[in-house]
């Protein structure tokens, strides 16, 4: 299994098996996704950003993003996004 962004804001999960159709789509940004980082200690878990000014938390057994992300003072689009490799719950994430 591996996740796909797209420009039109969707996070598609997708399979090597399955080459003609997407396993889930994941709706949620309302502009280009960056990034897709999934979890290193939790692989049910990712985290997506986008030129949405925001970075969203997702379950990808579910079809809605669990949280949302955004800056009470940047307005810019977030452009990457990373996991802490030793820590479960934190992230980083660079604006432009």
């Amino acid at each position: 299994m591996y996740l796909a962004a797209t420009d039109e804001g969707t996070v598609h999960r997708c399979s090597k098996s399955y080459a003609e159709q997407y396993l889930e789509s994941y709706y949620g940004h309302d502009g280009p996704v960056y990034k897709v980082r999934s979890n290193p200690f939790w692989s049910d878990i990712f985290l997506t950003c986008s030129a949405d000014w925001s970075s969203k938390l997702w379950n990808w057994r579910e079809e809605e993003y669990k949280y949302s992300f955004k800056s009470l003072d940047l307005f810019d689009e977030v452009l990457d996004i990373e996991w802490n490799p030793n820590c479960s719950t934190l992230f980083a994430s660079v604006c432009k």
